[in-house]
């Protein structure tokens, strides 16, 4: 499970900022194993996506109701190496966004 760092609900968008670092250590596992468990090739394609360059990430979701993601299609992703620039990039999200609201995009 990937460790919640900001979340912010706005009026049309819900904008989540998580340390990824668990998804990049089994990307990496998986990575290793897979050979040895499935010779012939993992048919897998989730295992397939890789944040193994950064360890944070900010994600924007619909929400329709104002209280958390109304679906789970991401509108919007950016991704961190560090837990400073994950907060900075994660106000500039939340900026966008709110900007986006009243342009009524």
């Amino acid at each position: 499970m990937n460790k919640v760092i900001e979340q912010t609900q706005l009026e049309k968008v819900w904008v989540s900022t998580v340390d990824i670092t668990f998804t990049r250590f089994m990307d990496e596992f998986i990575e290793k194993v897979a050979p040895i468990l499935a010779p012939e090739g993992l048919d897998n394609p989730g295992a397939q996506t890789k944040a193994t360059e950064f360890h944070y990430e900010t994600m924007v979701f619909p929400s329709d109701d104002g209280d958390g993601p109304s679906d789970w299609e991401e509108l919007d992703c950016e991704r961190y190496n560090d837990l400073n620039e994950a907060k900075a990039g994660h106000q500039r999200m939340v900026d966008k966004w709110k900007e986006m609201d009243k342009v009524g995009t």
